[in-house]
């Protein structure tokens, strides 16, 4: 069977992250081959074709079956997915290999033990990442207050600050702990920028609506939700694109009232209930992105009350 010509891995997840470096890095894949993806998405259509899911795969079977027939290899560790797809493992042995949320089976294990066994003139380049491996895994246990959990996802940005100058199989245990907790003052301290900086509004239906201009808002949403009782936290970044003006890029967070994957859908866009996201286009970079989500929000809102 061919080598797989692109990637797709489990995006914001110290776990997918992890997985995504070993296999490009271990297959010389190119960034523009190298592609994000959440649950509940709509697939796309080139991801049918000879990719590597690392971390996630498809949910719907049809994509599933579909993806398996094109030269699909699906390295995943989340127990529902593997009992759901369970019939075609006897079928597509070599291109389905399914671990556990246990501590240690993570989707970045999963990628490591493919590149060893598929890729061993490469295998040297991801060689070191065997530790980091194991402390990710404990992020799908969904213990986010856990110094494992904590320690995963903070080792994952260095990784992602330093790349190959950050080797952690020949880094004490001590120091790992001490870089992650001088990772994790920096960013609370920036989460914390980004809270006192963000606008707040009861404009759209009497929500609390908190706008941030950063995207990274994943642990100030929690925040957010937590201290404030904030609806929806909404970041965005603004981009120049010559053939058209600007572009701009929303992601959401929101708690139980708000189903952000249906608003974002309406604009071409997708994700989860809880967090999703999409972009607009506009011909001046004049236009505020803050008016422009608040209306664009406030008329989702009146259809969906006509709607029922």
């Amino acid at each position: 069977m061919a080598e797989p010509k692109r990637i797709v891995f489990h995006s914001g997840c110290p776990d997918g992250i992890i997985a995504r470096d070993i296999v490009s890095i271990a297959g010389d894949i190119d960034l523009d081959n190298i592609h994000a993806f959440q649950y509940n998405q709509d697939v796309p259509d080139n991801f049918y074709y000879d990719t590597i899911w690392v971390d996630c795969c498809p949910q719907n079977e049809d994509d599933f079956k579909i993806g398996l027939d094109r030269n699909c290899i699906y390295l995943d560790h989340h127990n529902t997915i593997k009992d759901k797809f369970l019939k075609y493992f006897p079928m597509y042995p070599t291109q389905l290999t399914f671990g556990q949320t246990e501590f240690g089976e993570s989707g970045a294990v999963l990628a490591y033990n493919y590149v060893k066994t598929h890729q061993t003139d490469t295998f040297a380049r991801v060689s070191k990442y065997s530790k980091l491996c194991k402390l990710v895994g404990i992020s799908d246990c969904f213990i986010t207050n856990s110094p494992q959990f904590q320690l995963g996802r903070n080792i994952a940005g260095l990784i992602s600050l330093f790349g190959n100058e950050f080797d952690l199989n020949y880094v004490p245990e001590e120091t790992i702990y001490m870089l992650a907790d001088a990772l994790e003052k920096r960013n609370k301290e920036r989460d914390q920028k980004l809270i006192d900086g963000a606008f707040i509004t009861h404009r759209c239906s009497g929500y609390k609506i908190a706008i941030i201009n950063n995207l990274q808002i994943s642990d100030v949403a929690e925040r957010l939700r937590n201290e404030q009782s904030v609806d929806l936290i909404v970041g965005f970044s603004m981009q120049s694109v010559e053939t058209i003006g600007c572009k701009t890029i929303y992601s959401l967070r929101s708690n139980d009232r708000i189903k952000v994957n249906q608003f974002a859908k309406e604009h071409g866009g997708g994700g989860h209930d809880k967090a999703a996201g999409f972009e607009v286009r506009t011909s001046a970079e004049s236009v505020s992105p803050y008016d422009a989500f608040l209306k664009l929000f406030e008329a989702w809102l009146v259809k969906v009350a006509q709607n029922g």
